[in-house]
This record gives C-alpha cells, structure tokens and sequence, in this order.
C-alpha cells in the first residue's frame, strides 16, 4: 500500500479502499452512521477553524462563496425550480451545496 498522505488517504476511507478500510475494518461513506459521523467531525473542524477567523478572513470567505459558488448553485437550482424538470441529476447535490452553504453563512454572520 502507498501512502497518499493524510488527506488523499481520508477521501480513499469515504470511498472504502482506504489502509484503514483494507486493514482495520473502517467503512466506507456507503455506510449511513460512518459517513454521518465523518460529516459531523468534518463540520466541526471547519466551524474550530473559522472561529479563529480575522475579519478579513472572512471577507475573502465571503467574496469566495459568493463570486466562486453561490452564483452557480443558485443558477442551478433555480432554472430547476422554473422548468420543473424531473430526475435532474444535479439537483440533490445543489441543494445539499445550498444547505451546506446556509451552515456557513450563519457561522460566519457570528
């Protein structure tokens, strides 16, 4: 096994071929419990990370989501809300993006 480094190693564990899923039984992100548990690690993580924010941290934040990607997950949503397309494939990781994207703004509003 080679080692990735601890960042590429933790998306191989989510994904399931991981050291930790070959050798210790870790499950992968098809698991409901251990994928939720490793969202609720990762959000509180990020929410460690922010609180230690300057207030220019959080503009550039805040310029980021709002030029890089609510535009476009705000585009994509909505024509879905206009045309009313079915079975849009992107849909559901729109929205989990938008709710995701509602997480931070409060964090970043405290």
């Amino acid at each position: 096994l080679s080692n990735y480094k601890e960042h590429y190693e933790a998306m191989r564990e989510r994904r399931g071929y991981g050291k930790a899923n070959l050798l210790d039984g870790v499950k992968s992100d098809d698991h409901d419990i251990t994928r939720l548990q490793r969202n609720l690690k990762d959000r509180f993580l990020i929410e460690e990370s922010i609180l230690q924010f300057t207030d220019d941290e959080i503009r550039q934040v805040i310029d980021f989501f709002t030029t890089r990607v609510w535009d476009g997950v705000q585009a994509a949503t909505s024509s879905f809300e206009v045309s009313g397309e079915e079975g849009h494939s992107n849909l559901l990781r729109q929205c989990i993006a938008r709710r995701r994207m509602h997480w931070l703004s409060k964090i970043l509003r405290a």
